[in-house]
Parts: structure tokens; C-alpha cells; sequence
């Protein structure tokens, strides 16, 4: 993977430096635009306030708006700037038909407009209604008030409802408690370039909501959070992964709004123009491998998105496009330096590597004097926005620390040939160098020390003593005499290593399945505590968690026991296992050939077949979450895949409905089987 300007791993100095900046990349609302402040007040300049109404804060905007109106006539001007931020308002007035003197629209003249901090409703208040006139007369008076036939979901934004804006540029929803955006929210927006709807409660997204907005480039999602009625956070949903599809923007930002492992399938329909995304703070905890092959992403924020990079290929298809990576926080720690590490860096102009836990080697040297070397030949390169002038304030911000960043030391043991023995060193730089930071721990002592004293590969190579070249000449004999039983002995093991693995773990299951009480006796009278007993890895929890879980308990109405969420504190894993299958009524195992590297999830594996073969019970479903071949397969689910029926996940989605009824039907047959059939299987 090759990256073009800036890396950032894992740069926590940065967060400490200046506290009052921005923790994302892209900053906030008001980096990327200077007509209205963070509470909505408009910022236009003299010269654009003849043009302006800030109706911010008052407690009748619709009156004061018919006084600017009336005004407007007499002076022949026009309305590019409206502010009606904090007014209280419950949805957005139908206003944009009022006229001045020349019989032109307020919805034809205004190019910028802002509601932000207005506490909008989703369904029409008890009571509510806004009369306005819209002509100089007042002949014509329009009364809107509750409305049966209203979707709920629209009656915030009803004011909007067949408006033609024919020159709004940029919309400010921010902070106004929306949480649906329904069907065809901003068809009459044609010309909208930046949308910022922000710091709202929006759990649901309509397929249809940004219809339209084929001009849009800047799409403003972030801080979105919405909360059920019990407290607990709530999902964002969707009708469709294509709710982007028909934009064409160039930025996106999403930060500290939650999103789950579904919402990925969102970010696949954005396309070729988008530059900059912000997932800073959004709950993820990985990327499809396929999440970005759509897109040409220059700049990538994914901060404080515990382990959102540990996947193969999180970056691929952005590798030749991507010139800013900001990964603050992911848990990316590195402990060593390797020289296909130093490969991959050919092409990065500046690295962060402070705060990991490095162990002492030669490699990391080596970094520390190609950094040196690249601060003496190479000049600073600073970081240009995009070409839309999005993210300034965020992008000085970063260019100052490049500004202010301390170049690396002039390694004191350097001297002519100090550079020869190194390769290629490409270009980069350390952007937050110091000798306190960067630091190692050499291999069996427990003080660190600074890689600044640390042995380049060359130098170590160059100081050998001859004794040390004849202990290694007797070492390299002893290896060539013992190399050849090593290999034959090691080829065996490689032959037969599943055969050897799958020896230990059954004979150490059959000594962990003989400490079991078999005591308890099965009747028909046996009370069940759950409907089924799930068996999974943890690399597969977050399938079960948002697929699995919400079919069964929500639409089949079966009881789940799920490890993490129903085993007893204070009980061993062994005791949990065993008590909560035999308070199940029957067993799942969801596999994967992660399930058959975890050592419990064998055993639990295990554990069920013996309970089949002591009971004769035939309650156990199996859910192939990929294909498993037959070399990969131990014995024992060889032949329970013989002997059982299983369910295959299908990639395809047109055929996971067909899964979802097969499922249905085996769970609920289980449940509803005969209580003489019922055992502890």
C-alpha cells in the first residue's frame, strides 16, 4: 500500500498541543463557510447587509419577516441572506412565497439560509399554526396548522413542500432536533451546493431524501444522535444503501454520528468526485475490504475508531489517490520497525510515530537517520484544501504543526559514510520528533532508551570482533548438521499438522467433558430458560449482533442466549457453557473458519455433538457464514455436517429473504416441538 503526502498513525501529541482546535480533520460547520457563526447569527459584510434578514432570536419572526418584506419594497432591493436561528420554531413557516415590488419570490432570491438551533417537530403540536399574508393587501391569507393527512415524518419540513429555490446555495439545519429526513426533502433545491444538517437527532434517512441535490458537493452529517425512549442510543437506518447514489459530492462528513458495520453499505454508492470523508468518532470497528474502490478519496479521517484499520485491505482501491490519512486513536500500535515497514514509506512525506511501544532495533535506527537525512535535503510540504476550498480552518491547523514540527537531530555517531549503508530512504519526516517521545525498549531490559542510541544495521555489521564471527561460524555448523533432521522432523509436523491440533484439542475436550455432572436427568417436565444457545467468535459477533439476533428475537420471538450478554459473573467460562446449554432448548453454532481457530468455540462445538450422541437430540441448527473446505475441517464437524442439515449465509442479497424463512421455520419447529422430544442436547 503506497500512500502521497501525510500519514498520521498515531500522533496523541497532536491532541494535547492545542485543545481549543478541532479533535477531527474536517473541523466544524463553520471552517468551510464565513456567512454565519456557530448559533446561526448571519456574518455578512457590510455591503451584504442591505441584502440580509437576521430574524435570529425573535420571538415573531413571521411578523417581522412581513416588516423586512414591506421595507424591501420600497427600496428595491433583494434578499440573498436569511437567518431565523433559535425563533422557537416547531417547522419550517411557509414563507417563500412572499413578494416584493417587482413580484419577485422569496424563494427566487435567497442564496443562503439558516434555521439553526429551532426545536422541530415531528408531528404537528397540539394547537399550532402559523397565518401569514402573501401580498401587500393582505387579501390572500394562508392558515397551516395540523393536518391528518401530513406524513409525520415531513411535518417539520413543510414549509419546504412545492418550493422552487431557483438560487440557494447553502441550507443550515444544524441543531434543530430533526430526526427523520423523509421523501423528497430537498427536490426544490436544484442549485444547493452545501447542506449542513448537523448536531440533529436523524435516525432515519427516506431513499428518496436527497433527490435532486444533483449540485450538492458538501454534505454536512456530523453529530447526529438519537436516543430511544429508555435512554439507549438508536441505529441509523435507511431504506436503501443507495441513499447518496445521485450525489455528486466532493465532501462528506460524518463525525461523532454513531454508525454500526450496516451503514458501510452507504458509503459504497459515493463516487468518483468525493475528496474528503470524515468518519472521526463514528463507533466503527472496521472497513469492507471493497468499502472505498468506488471513490477517489484524497483525504480520510477515521480518529478514534478502536481497531478501524485491522483489517487486509481497509484502504484498497484509495492507495494512488490518497494523500491524508488521519488515524488518531485506532489502537495502531507498532513495535517493530521492519524494512519492508521502511518500503512501504517510499512515498509519504511526513510520519507520526510517537506514543508506540517499539522494541530496539537496527531498522529503527535506520528510520530515525533517514528522517534526519530527508529534514536536511527536502524543504516542508504543506497541505492544500480541496479544490473547493473545504476544511481551511482544519487544514492551517495541520500545516502549523508542519510549520512548528522539530527536525530531527544530526545523529552524533554520523560521518561521511553515514547515509551509504541505509538504501533508499524516499522523503519523509518526522512531524512530532522529540527525544522524549521517541524512544525504544532494547530486547531483555526494562529501561527504554532513546532510538537515537541505538545501532544502525550497518554500524552493528561493521563492529563485529572476531570472536563473535567465530561463535557465529560455529553456530552456522552446528545448524548445518542439525538442519536436515529439523526439516524432516518439521516437514512431518507441517503434513500433519491438523491431525496433531485436532489430537490435542480432542483429548483436552474429553478430559474437560469427564469433569461434566451427568447427573441430572432429562424428563418432560424440564423447564427451559432459552429458545436457543448461540455458539460464535467474536470476529463474527458483529454478523449475529445485526443480522442474527434482531430476526430471531423480533420477528420469530425466540429467546437467545448469547455468551457475552447471558453468562454469569463469577462462574468459570467451563461452568457457563455447560449450565446455559442445558437451560436451552437447542443449540446453534454459527461457523466460519474463524470459529475453528477460537479454542472455546471448539469445545463448545464439541460438547454438542456429545450431548447428541448421550441424549439423542436432534436440536442443533447449523449457519455456514462462508464455505469451509474439507482440509479445514476437524472431524468432528465433518460429520456433523454429514449427519445435519445446515443453512449456508448467502452473499447474494436477492436470496437471504429465502434464508431468513428457512431459519424461521427451523427455530420455530424447535420451539413448538413435543415436550417428549425436549433434551438437553
Amino acid at each position: 500500500m503506497i500512500l502521497r503526502i501525510i500519514v498520521f498513525f498515531c500522533s496523541l501529541v497532536f491532541s494535547s498541543a492545542n485543545n481549543s482546535k478541532p479533535r477531527c480533520l474536517t473541523g466544524y460547520m463553520t471552517d468551510v463557510q464565513n456567512w454565519v457563526d456557530e448559533h446561526g447569527n448571519l456574518l455578512t459584510s457590510q455591503a451584504e447587509k442591505q441584502n440580509s434578514i437576521d430574524l435570529s432570536m425573535n420571538s415573531n419572526p413571521i411578523k417581522m419577516l412581513h416588516h423586512h418584506m414591506d421595507m424591501l419594497k420600497s427600496s428595491h432591493r433583494s434578499v440573498r441572506y436569511l437567518s431565523m436561528a433559535r425563533c422557537d420554531l416547531t417547522r419550517v413557516p411557509p414563507i417563500f412565497q412572499l413578494e416584493d415590488s417587482q413580484e419577485r419570490q422569496l424563494s427566487t432570491m435567497l442564496e443562503y439560509m439558516t434555521f439553526y438551533g429551532n426545536k422541530f417537530l415531528g408531528m404537528s403540536a397540539a394547537g399550532e399554526h402559523y397565518t401569514l399574508s402573501f401580498n401587500a393587501t393582505g387579501a390572500t391569507i394562508m392558515n397551516l396548522g395540523s393536518s391528518p393527512q401530513t406524513q409525520a415524518e415531513n411535518v417539520w419540513s413543510s414549509g419546504f413542500a412545492a418550493v422552487n429555490f431557483t438560487r440557494l446555495k447553502e441550507l443550515d439545519l444544524r441543531a434543530c432536533s430533526i430526526q427523520v429526513l423523509g421523501q423528497n426533502l430537498f427536490t426544490g433545491m436544484t442549485e444547493l451546493r452545501a447542506l449542513y444538517i448537523g448536531e440533529n437527532e436523524i435516525f432515519f434517512i427516506d431513499s428518496t431524501a436527497f433527490t435532486g441535490l444533483t449540485k450538492l458537493v458538501h454534505l454536512d452529517f456530523s453529530r447526529n444522535q438519537a436516543f430511544d425512549e429508555n435512554g439507549n442510543p438508536k441505529n441509523l437506518a435507511t431504506e436503501s444503501y443507495y441513499a447518496f447514489q445521485h450525489l455528486n459530492l466532493v465532501s462528506l462528513d460524518l463525525s461523532y454520528t454513531k454508525l454500526t458495520q450496516r451503514n458501510l453499505g452507504m458509503l459504497k454508492s459515493l463516487g468518483k468526485t468525493l475528496r474528503s470523508l470524515s468518519l472521526c468518532e463514528t463507533g466503527l470497528n472496521g472497513l469492507h475490504d471493497d468499502i472505498f474502490i468506488s471513490t477517489s478519496l484524497q483525504i480520510l479521517d477515521v480518529s478514534r475508531n478502536n481497531g478501524i484499520l485491522q483489517g487486509t485491505k481497509p484502504l484498497k482501491g484509495i492507495e494512488d489517490s490518497l494523500i491524508v490519512l488521519y488515524a488518531q486513536e485506532v489502537d495502531n500500535n507498532i513495535n517493530f520497525i521492519t524494512e519492508e515497514m521502511i518500503m512501504d514509506l517510499m512515498y509519504v512525506d511526513y510520519l507520526a510515530l510517537s506514543e508506540n511501544s517499539l522494541i530496539c532495533n537496527c531498522h529503527s535506527k535506520d528510520l530515525y537517520k533517514m528522517a534526519a537525512k530527508n529534514d536536511i535535503l527536502f524543504n516542508e510540504i504543506f497541505v492544500r484544501g480541496i479544490e473547493t476550498g473545504l476544511h481551511q480552518t482544519a487544514f492551517e491547523y495541520y500545516n502549523d504543526i508542519i510549520k512548528n514540527r522539530n527536525k530531527v537531530d544530526f545523529p552524533s555517531d554520523c560521518d561521511d559514510q553515514c547515509f551509504e549503508d541505509i538504501g533508499a530512504s524516499g522523503k519523509f519526516r518526522f512531524v512530532d520528533y522529540s527525544n522524549d517521545t521517541y524512544i525504544c525498549l532494547p530486547v531483555g531490559e526494562s529501561k527504554p532508551v532513546q532510538i537515537a542510541d541505538v545501532f544502525s544495521c550497518g554500524r552493528a555489521s561493521r563492529e563485529e570482533i572476531y570472536q563473535q564471527e567465530l561463535d557465529e561460524g560455529r553456530l552456522k555448523l552446528l545448524a548445518l548438521l542439525t538442519l536436515p533432521c529439523v526439516m524432516i522432523i518439521g516437514g512431518m509436523i507441517y503434513m500433519f499438522r491438523r491431525r496433531i491440533r485436532y489430537f490435542y484439542i480432542t483429548m483436552r475436550n474429553s478430559a474437560m467433558l469427564s469433569l461434566i455432572n451427568k447427573k441430572d436427568v432429562v424428563d418432560d417436565n424440564t423447564i427451559f430458560n432459552y429458545d436457543v444457545f448461540v455458539s460464535y467468535c467474536n470476529e463474527d459477533r458483529g454478523w449475529v449482533l445485526d443480522h442474527l439476533l434482531p430476526h430471531m428475537e423480533t420477528e420469530c420471538s425466540i429467546s437467545a442466549c448469547l455468551h457475552e450478554r447471558d453468562f454469569l459473573v463469577g462462574l468459570s467460562i467451563l461452568e457457563n457453557i455447560v449450565s446455559c446449554m442445558d437451560r436451552s432448548r437447542s443449540i446453534m453454532l454459527i461457523l466460519s473458519q474463524r470459529f475453528l481457530l477460537s479454542q472455546w468455540c471448539q469445545f463448545e462445538m464439541h460438547l454438542a455433538q456429545h450431548r447428541l450422541l448421550e441424549t439423542r437430540r436432534e436440536d442443533l441448527t447449523l449457519i455456514l457464514l462462508e464455505d469451509i473446505p474439507r482440509r479445514l475441517r476437524p472431524n468432528t464437524l465433518h460429520y456433523l455436517m454429514l449427519t445435519k442439515t445446515y443453512i449456508v449465509w448467502p452473499k447474494d442479497e436477492s436470496e437471504r429473504p429465502m434464508f431468513w424463512k428457512r431459519l424461521k421455520k427451523t427455530l420455530i419447529a424447535q420451539k413448538t416441538k413435543p415436550s417428549d422430544n425436549v433434551s438437553l442436547a
